[in-house]
């Protein structure tokens, strides 16, 4: 009967609602970045980079964008972002005029060494 008891308290804690991950470019070689996908307050967190338009979930994909607008609220460049839940693939797709790129992570899902909280 304890243990029934301890496994309904816990349950919830298996269900997070926040990933993390370290994702590594797959056209660059470059240093890993994070990845911490919030699927209950809806953003991604990719670097140092905070994906909050556009949230969206699928049963396969999660998908974001990000806009970067100057001083005078004009629209410099816009980023989408999607990630796959089975692969593990992460793309991130720029579409400025000036400089269109498209590049694709691959990631794996990690367990924060130090969790993080808000006080």
């Amino acid at each position: 009967m304890n243990k029934l008891l301890a496994l309904l308290i816990l349950s919830p804690l298996a269900y997070a609602e926040k990933y993390h991950f370290t994702c590594e470019n797959k056209n660059l070689i470059e240093t890993n970045t994070s990845l911490v996908i919030d699927t209950d307050k809806k953003y991604i967190e990719f670097g140092n980079v905070l994906i909050v338009d556009e949230f969206t979930e699928t049963a396969s994909e999660i998908n974001g964008s990000y806009s970067y607008k100057d001083e005078n609220k004009i629209l410099v460049f816009k980023t989408y972002y999607s990630f796959n839940k089975i692969t593990g693939i992460f793309n991130r797709v720029n579409t400025s005029e000036s400089a269109k790129f498209f590049q694709e992570y691959l990631c794996i899902k990690v367990i924060p060494l130090i969790p993080w909280k808000k006080f």
